[in-house]
């Protein structure tokens, strides 16, 4: 995530999360709630990419969510919005981690008049149609919670492969919070762990069981990338990155004061990344600057390795 001490405007916080995350082409249609967000990412190096419409900037970003992790699209308020529709919603079935974020009227523009593009009367029926297909959806209408709420958004959209919608007034885009704040939330209903490892020892026991298994590997394992073009190396890579994108997410503002340490099973890795060995493979090395790059977020971060027997 960015560097909360330092103040950014919503628009320069979420082209830098969104950048943090790999995204680095940002597909869409320009139109003139949106204008804003584009001018941020072409000035902070986001490749803004202009399509012809709205849902093949989406489908654009889906086919970028899939190769890379995470896609995004940004397109205007209304007709932009809607025109989006088809495409999140297949995104939705095939679990692609996509992010939506559409231009809206300003907060001070919200008085009950008819604006350019209003698909109705109501100015939040396009937030309330995304609802139905895009299960996690932020209005940001504050920019002391914009932050968190860019980071809960994007957080969720890759944990759960399913697409997310950010609904950005135009009058947002620019402004600098004075007080960044987390968001109170529900607390999360968690599985227990011994259902989890009870689970887990059960498929390893039928397998072990079985003379000669078959694994069947679904578009959600294929979304993950772990098909056959990834490595043992590279999963292990993947995993640790995760674990540090998740933990950098949980201690939010308070993690480049945060001493932590990872453990893992991998030698290669751990000792790649606290540079004891050299990168030699081409495709690992993008996964190395990236788990590198995630370890200097902290205040401290010690890398150590451990037995695999060991691992969870």
């Amino acid at each position: 995530m960015p560097n909360k001490k330092t103040r950014l405007s919503v628009g320069e916080y979420l082209i830098e999360a969104l950048s943090k995350k790999g995204v680095d082409h940002i597909f869409g249609v320009p139109g003139d709630f949106i204008l804003g967000l584009h001018v941020i990412g072409d000035e902070r190096g986001t490749r803004m990419v202009n399509c012809t419409r709205e849902e093949a900037a989406t489908y654009a970003a889906d086919g970028f969510a899939r190769e890379k992790g995470l896609g995004a699209v940004a397109v205007t308020y209304g007709v932009g919005i809607l025109a989006t529709m088809a495409a999140v919603g297949s995104a939705n079935a095939e679990r692609v981690p996509l992010v939506v974020i559409g231009g809206a009227p300003g907060l001070a523009e919200r008085d009950g008049r008819r604006i350019h593009h209003m698909p109705s009367a109501d100015m939040d029926s396009p937030y309330r149609m995304m609802q139905e297909i895009a299960p996690h959806c932020v209005l940001l209408d504050d920019p002391d919670e914009a932050y968190d709420q860019i980071d809960w958004l994007l957080m969720n959209v890759q944990e759960d492969l399913l697409p997310g919608y950010i609904e950005l007034p135009r009058d947002l885009i620019g402004a600098v919070p004075e007080s960044p704040h987390p968001v109170t939330r529900p607390a999360e209903t968690l599985v227990a762990a011994s259902r989890l490892t009870a689970a887990a020892d059960d498929v390893i026991a039928r397998i072990n069981r079985s003379k000669r298994p078959v694994m069947w590997v679904g578009h959600g394992a294929r979304s993950l990338q772990y098909g056959d073009r990834v490595s043992n190396n590279s999963a292990e890579y993947r995993s640790l990155i995760a674990a540090l994108e998740r933990l950098l997410d949980h201690l939010g503002p308070t993690a480049d004061a945060s001493s932590v340490v990872i453990r893992g099973d991998s030698q290669l890795v751990v000792k790649q990344v606290n540079g004891l060995w050299k990168v030699n493979a081409a495709d690992l090395k993008p996964f190395h600057r990236r788990a590198s790059d995630l370890m200097r977020d902290f205040g401290r971060a010690d890398l150590q390795w451990h037995r695999r027997n060991h691992s969870v």
